[in-house]
């Protein structure tokens, strides 16, 4: 169906649509209203489902080519889920070709000279059975393989160091609480449909294309057809954020961006997400196939650590 005989079948054209969209101040991100592109007769040239590191770091290739551009993200900000917290050598490298990579080292609320060991140990109270000193080339020291060092540091902090970057170039537009419902191929552009989350208002944005950064359940993923292939992840693992301040004091395995714990009970992985007491934990598999999630995640971390007295304050959890 053609984009004309769409608008027709709806009673609606799509500049009428675009009027439906709330009126009031823009995102923080935004640089004013999408204008149509008389040459192309699209709306922008690129459309990024997800805010993401991928659609945040494709935003701003794109905005440095002055390529227009609007990132759509049905959260109301950068940087959920902390599952990731290696920046690694060649990511790095892209920042610094964006000229952001020391920007990312300040924003850092771990010391960019923090050693970033990994440890296996049998628990934090218990023997440990090998280590890997700078395991994923974290150290400052200069090594002429690479021009950036890889960095420790929470996924939300490096999101959000992208979107201020992205934010700033000329003709990238950023969009929170806004999903992309659907989209349809004209034959002359990809007609994407996006809803406000808050007030359910729709339009619809026309683009030359459309990039699915949206995640592992992709929806534009499963709309094209592409099929992710080879075996699932062997066990599920259950994310938990806590606030443990005596933490480091308490074992002695030293410093370390990683500890994996190796025993039958809790089989685990934790390490620092700041400087101040905030930590990671991850029970990869419980005997007997229990799930994690169903276990009290306080007494998760003292069976898995081996702490039993540790005091600890949740912060957040999140099945993955």
């Amino acid at each position: 169906m053609s984009a004309r005989s769409r608008s027709k079948a709806s009673g609606s054209s799509s500049t009428r649509s675009r009027r439906k969209w709330p009126s009031g101040p823009l995102p923080e991100a935004d640089h004013g209203e999408l204008r149509t592109v008389s040459k192309t007769g699209r709306d922008i040239e690129v459309m990024i489902a997800g805010a993401g590191p991928v659609g945040l770091a494709a935003a701003i290739e794109l905005g440095q080519r002055g390529i227009r551009c609007l990132v759509v993200e049905r959260n109301d900000r950068v940087g959920y889920s902390p599952r990731a917290k290696t920046t690694n050598v060649r990511s790095r490298e892209h920042l610094r070709r964006w000229g952001i990579a020391d920007a990312l080292r300040a924003a850092s609320p771990i010391p960019p000279d923090y050693p970033s060991n990994v440890v296996f140990a049998t628990r934090m109270n218990g023997p440990e059975l090998a280590r890997f000193g700078n395991a994923l080339n974290g150290s400052r020291a200069r090594n002429d393989l690479y021009s950036e060092e890889a960095q420790w540091v929470p996924q939300y902090v490096l999101e959000e160091v992208l979107r201020q970057h992205a934010a700033s170039l000329p003709g990238v537009a950023i969009r929170f609480n806004t999903e992309l419902t659907s989209f349809a191929d004209d034959g002359r552009s990809v007609v994407s449909r996006l809803k406000d989350v808050i007030s359910g208002a729709e339009r619809e944005i026309s683009s030359a294309y459309l990039i699915g950064a949206d995640g592992a359940r992709s929806s534009v993923r499963e709309a094209i057809g592409a099929k992710m292939e080879g075996e699932v992840a062997f066990s599920r693992n259950y994310n938990i954020i806590f606030r443990a301040p005596e933490l480091a004091s308490r074992h002695a395995h030293g410093p370390a961006i990683m500890y994996w714990m190796v025993n039958e009970e809790v089989p685990s992985l934790l390490g620092p997400m700041d400087s101040e007491g905030l930590w990671f934990f991850m029970a990869t598999k419980l005997a007997n196939e229990v799930d994690p999630a169903s276990v009290d995640p306080v007494e998760l971390i003292r069976r898995g650590t081996g702490l039993a007295d540790l005091e600890i304050e949740i912060v957040g959890r999140d099945p993955w």
